[in-house]
């Protein structure tokens, strides 16, 4: 389904690619968030090792402070 520009995608298609999108954060899961984003890694490789979507990571880094 296309909406505009933007395609539309269900939960299970998300999942086959992120697999821990709307997964509650563990605090470790935070904390090597916060060790990776201070270490200099970009929102997509911290996506990819997360294995959530990028949007999830900045929302998540808003969270925490660490970007506005």
């Amino acid at each position: 389904m296309e909406l505009g520009n933007r395609s539309t995608y269900s939960r299970e298609e998300i999942w086959k690619t992120y697999p821990r999108a709307w997964s509650r954060w563990a605090p470790e899961d935070e904390q090597l968030l916060v060790e990776q984003f201070t270490a200099k890694w970009t929102i997509d490789q911290i996506a990819e090792n997360h294995q959530r979507r990028p949007n999830a990571i900045f929302a998540r880094l808003v969270k925490l402070n660490l970007v506005s």
